[in-house]
């Protein structure tokens, strides 16, 4: 039970602190907004460079499940109609 948000240290409302989330709503708002911009920069980074650091797995990791499967769902569908075939 997480009694003070993680992110700025004030104290979370009574109901915060028996949920999983363990950021204020102020801060959790903020995360919110800045998430998608996040996201967007490192699938263009992962596009060029074709590889994800470790820095980028983090900010992933704050993502729910199903917007990660999205995101790694795009960058296949993107490197599959990239590469040219093989010809026989």
């Amino acid at each position: 039970m997480a009694n003070f948000c993680r992110n700025c240290g004030r104290e979370l409302p009574f109901l915060n602190k028996f949920s999983s989330n363990s950021l204020c709503d102020d801060c959790e708002e903020a995360l919110r907004h800045k998430l998608p911009a996040e996201l967007a920069n490192i699938e263009e980074s992962v596009k060029a460079s074709h590889t994800c650091t470790a820095e980028q797995l983090e900010t992933l990791q704050q993502y729910e499940l199903q917007t990660r499967f999205d995101f790694y769902y795009n960058l296949c569908f993107h490197f599959s109609t990239r590469l040219t075939p093989l010809t026989m």
